[in-house]
């Protein structure tokens, strides 16, 4: 009985002695290994290899960005080990490069001063060099006098000696003073340096028990709200009769106070504070989504107009989560509520710079319809369209497109995948190659006065030309006025079978025309007023010029 008691109490004093013990402290710097890069955000992850011994050990992770938030923080450890509690502070510390300008400059520092120091010692030396000699200058005894030559020889060298110790203390001072003035320089160097060279990090206390010595592996991770990436796309269009070449890429930054160092990243669509409640489910509306309507953008392109949504409260944003860093502007885009990642095959360097820098997500070869709108009422050009199906399962995100025709760059473009439509439609800008034409026919066009009436009547020849040496599609878009009252009388009077919008007075025409042949369409319309009103017939639009 007295044995069991006995190690019973050994039992629970080697127990006790393991979880009193103080903890063992191991200290690392780790590199970071990969990142999930968002929209807006960024989760940084480490590996740590930790020599862990029986009972508590303190890991102390250093070189942590400043701004990372607290309760992001996640670690992960083996079976074996258990951690027992999580503590966060920032320091300072001194950066690699001002940190060696610093010593270089405190070295300096201490190296004027320690000759300021001599300097002061051989005045101080040549002082009471002068004050021995000025103590001694009588000669003789007082009832004793000294003679013409002894005297003559005593005056000349205690000229000479006082001499010498003058200009030596003068040569001295000046000496001093420079280098006081160097000193000065130098230490209000070293201050400047001193605050411009130190930035602020986080570390992270870990705290973490285990019952064996070991070697282990933890997975550390936090999330910093100073860095994204933004979408844009390459779009090829070597020819119409080849499928599209679409380049998916990204721009992404890294502002969150330390480097990241050949990483493996992923882009992802998801927010980085997700929390761990169920998501709600909100009536979804249905409404008239105007980006799949394409219109003539001055800049040369048809783009698709954003939805209008302010009569029909759709669905309120939740404000961002993050408040972004005015070193970098943002806009907002929208994007399925269901996330999507994009693992990227490269690794990447993103310095703490706040710089944009090119990250390839995938690249894909799309099977494209082509066609040509023509607008000549605005401009007499043909406008390339590229259509493409089946793009939902690409997961691509609404940006800007740089746009090659031919191998050319042409201009850029807007992607917008938001639309609610089979097929996706791509602007590709100007092909110079159709040839496209508006002209008032004069013979048929007339001005005149019936009482006190005003009638005119327009007629236009409309013509596209393929000088391509394949056939093409083409829609050409025009319109006629809309009476916007009773005293205005619009009659459609040709339209050469064109699609007819009676409320907007647009018109539609599509052909396929053959290598170099042309397509011609009339339209002709009168327009009926009172003669005390004032039309205008013409199409302006409003551009800049010098003023003098």
């Amino acid at each position: 009985m007295k044995k069991i008691i006995l190690l019973l109490l050994v039992s629970i004093l080697f127990s006790s002695g393991i979880y009193a013990q103080k903890e063992n402290i191991i200290k690392v710097s780790p590199e970071v290994n990969n990142v999930i890069i968002y929209l807006t955000g960024a989760q940084v992850r480490y590996k740590i290899q930790a020599s862990l011994l029986p009972g508590r050990n303190l890991l102390e992770i250093k070189g942590l960005a400043p701004n990372l938030d607290p309760s992001s923080i996640r670690i992960t450890a083996d079976e074996k080990s258990t951690v027992l509690s999580v503590t966060h502070k920032k320091t300072s510390e001194l950066v690699g490069s001002e940190a060696a300008k610093l010593d270089i400059v405190n070295d300096s520092i201490k190296l004027i001063s320690k000759k300021i120091n001599l300097i002061n010692d051989e005045k101080n030396s040549l002082t009471v060099q002068k004050d021995l000699l000025l103590k001694n200058l009588s000669l003789g005894g007082q009832n004793t006098g000294v003679n013409f030559l002894d005297l003559q020889k005593a005056a000349d060298y205690y000229q000479t000696k006082v001499f010498e110790i003058n200009k030596r203390f003068s040569e001295l001072t000046a000496d001093a003073d420079v280098q006081t003035a160097t000193l000065e320089k130098l230490q209000l160097k070293s201050e400047k340096l001193l605050v411009t060279s130190k930035t602020r990090i986080s570390e992270v206390s870990v705290l973490i028990i285990t019952e064996n010595a070991q070697n282990t592996t933890l997975e550390f991770s936090y999330v910093v709200r100073e860095a994204g990436w933004m979408p844009y796309y390459d779009l090829k269009c070597e020819d119409i009769s080849k499928p599209l070449k679409l380049n998916y890429r990204a721009k992404a930054y890294n502002n969150c106070g330390i480097d990241w160092k050949d990483v493996a990243m992923t882009l992802s669509t998801a927010d980085p504070l997700l929390d761990i409640n169920l998501p709600a489910i909100q009536t979804w509306y249905l409404y008239n989504y105007n980006g799949g309507q394409l219109k003539y953008d001055k800049g040369g392109y048809f783009q698709q107009n954003n939805a209008n949504v302010s009569d029909l409260e759709y669905q309120n944003k939740e404000e961002s989560k993050y408040q972004e860093q005015k070193a970098v502007q943002t806009k907002q885009i929208e994007v399925p509520e269901l996330s999507f990642n994009f693992p990227i095959k490269s690794r990447y360097t993103l310095p703490s710079n706040a710089q944009p820098y090119i990250v390839d997500i995938d690249e894909y070869s799309l099977a494209a319809s082509y066609r040509y709108v023509c607008v000549p009422i605005a401009e007499k050009s043909a406008f390339l369209l590229a259509c493409i199906s089946d793009w939902e399962e690409l997961n691509l995100v609404e940006g800007n497109a740089n746009i090659y025709l031919n191998g050319t760059y042409v201009g850029q473009s807007y992607l917008n995948p938001n639309e609610i439509t089979d097929t996706l439609q791509v602007s590709l800008g100007r092909d110079s190659r159709i040839q496209v034409d508006r002209v008032k026919m004069k013979d048929y066009s007339s001005k005149v006065l019936i009482g006190s009436k005003r009638k005119v009547t327009y007629v236009y020849e409309i013509s596209v030309k393929n000088n391509r040496n394949t056939s093409i599609a083409v829609e050409i878009q025009d319109q006629v006025p809309v009476s916007s009252n009773q005293e205005i009388e619009v009659t459609v009077d040709q339209i050469s079978e064109a699609q007819h919008d009676i409320a907007t007075g647009l018109l539609k025409w599509n052909f396929n025309i053959e290598p170099g042949k042309v397509q011609t369409v009339k339209l002709g319309y009168t327009v009926k007023y009172p003669k005390t009103v004032t039309l205008q017939f013409r199409k302006m639009k409003s551009i800049n010029c010098p003023s003098f």
